[in-house]
């Protein structure tokens, strides 16, 4: 009866054991996952943030405003990063003057490092082509497919 007892404890034992360094196996997956789709999206904002000069910005903001209905322009906000305020906004006035006349803003934000924003003045809609914004899509296109490869390089072991 002890020697069955006993022979019984020692297989629960190893079948805890084994869950124990599966489940410890899945964490480092999922931590290893999480820690280069960390790398991923530092890489891509960083990317972003390189490719978005005065001049690029400026024609896209021109386009985006001008594919905007004119009688939305009273509601709509063109949001800089402080940094592209100086070099965009004086030509964005000078470009923009009838959508200005009708009430479209021009304003900063902290939370834009750098690209834009342009939306309704109330917040109901808009379009972030932000590095942060432009990041977080690209990242989300990537995402699953690195988390496809992760699989199935675990998979493999």
């Amino acid at each position: 009866e002890t020697r069955r007892k006993a022979k019984e404890d020692a297989e629960q034992m190893e079948q805890s054991g084994r869950a124990a360094l599966e489940q410890a196996g899945r964490d480092l997956l999922l931590s290893l996952r999480d820690r280069i789709q960390n790398v991923f999206e530092s890489i891509i904002l960083s990317e972003v943030r390189e490719t978005m000069d005065t001049e690029v910005l400026g024609r896209a903001i021109l386009a985006l405003v001008s594919s905007w209905d004119t009688a939305d322009a009273e509601n709509l906000e063109v949001v800089l990063s402080e940094t592209d305020r100086d070099s965009l906004e004086k030509m964005l006035r000078a470009k923009l003057s009838e959508a200005m006349k009708a009430g479209m803003t021009i304003s900063t934000s902290k939370r834009v490092k750098a690209g834009f924003q342009v939306g309704y003045k109330d917040g109901s809609a808009y379009y972030d082509i932000s590095d942060q914004g432009l990041a977080e899509l690209l990242s989300e296109h990537l995402n699953p497919r690195l988390a496809e490869s992760i699989q199935k390089a675990a998979k493999k072991e």
